[in-house]
Formats: structure tokens, sequence, C-alpha cells
């Protein structure tokens, strides 16, 4: 667990405040520093709230954090909070919905940089993996890349896939989505 904890420890300053060391080989000119993302879900109701399955959260530093996530092709490892919300997203990618245990989890992140801002470079078959912070290491891969529309809120959260990663694009109408499906562990 300390490895998780060193990555969280190390992400705690929001993307817009870093400063930029690395050049990229690509411009970044279609990855903006702040996007508004689609409504949050409604609240579920007491008894849909009894019956989701619990992820474990770890607070560090006063936020809810379920885990890292890693994306080797992309160079990514980022910590995941458990709670959307605007806040929590300029520090570092969220739980939209769903969790591991049922097999539908969905991770909104802004396209910083540093956070999703290359997500749409992602290709099929790489691998993308999700550390709980129970320490469990679950494993997928890339089989869609799709774009759908900043309203496509039932398509995002109800799909087939076992992961869902998206963004926004540079004009905020749209989010590059990343569908992924579990390999074996």
């Amino acid at each position: 667990m300390p490895e998780i904890m060193e990555i969280i420890t190390a992400k705690q300053t929001p993307a817009a405040e870093t400063e930029e060391t690395e050049e990229t080989e690509e411009p970044a000119e279609e990855v903006r520093e702040e996007e508004e993302l689609p409504a949050e879900p409604e609240e579920p109701s007491e008894e849909e709230a009894e019956e989701a399955p619990k992820m474990t959260v770890e607070q560090i530093a006063g936020y809810g954090y379920i885990g890292i996530l890693s994306i080797p092709s992309l160079g990514l490892d980022l910590p995941v909070m458990d709670e959307c919300t605007d806040g929590n997203l300029k520090k570092a990618p969220c739980r939209y919905h769903g969790s591991t245990a049922e097999d539908n989890l969905v991770i909104a992140g802004h396209n910083y940089r540093q956070h999703f801002g290359y997500l749409s470079n992602v290709n099929y078959g790489d691998e993308v993996t999700f550390t709980d912070m129970d320490g469990t290491v679950h494993r997928y891969k890339v089989g869609l890349v799709e774009v759908l529309a900043a309203t496509a809120v039932d398509e995002m959260n109800n799909s087939d896939w076992e992961l869902s990663l998206y963004t926004c694009t540079y004009s905020g109408t749209e989010r590059i989505t990343v569908r992924c499906e579990r390999t074996e562990e």
C-alpha cells in the first residue's frame, strides 16, 4: 500500500497549479485547463444506496480515495477520488458511477495534461489497471474508444463495459470515452 499512498500524496496539487516541466511530442492545444462535466447523476434513494456495492475509501489529507488508475501507454498513474465534484475533479480523476465489484466502474477526469488530456491516444488492446485501496489489482484492456454527447449520461453509466474512462473534448460538447474489459488477473 505504500506505493498507492506515495502516488496520492504526490498528486495533491491541482493540475492547474502545477508547473509544466515536460514537453510533449504532440501539440497540447486541444487540452483545456478546465471543463464542465455533465450533471452528476441523481442521488440514489436510500434503498438503492444500501444495495450499491461499497468500495474501500481511504481518507488522505481530507479527501476520500478509492485507488490508483494506471495507463502505461500514456505513462499515467493517477489517484482516483471517491466523490465526483467540480472541486475534486480539479485535483484528480473521480469515480462517477459504479464499482469494481459490480464490473461497472466509470471514472471521470478533466482533460488536463496530467489527468486525461491524452486519453484519446490509447489504442485497442492497451493495458489499464486499477488498484483499489485494499491492494487488489484489477486488470483491463481497452476494447473501444468512442465519442459520446455530453448529455449521454445513461449511455455512460449503463454500458456492458467493466471499466469506462471519460473526459471532455476541447469544445466541451462531447466526451472522449474509453471502454475497457476485464482480463485475467
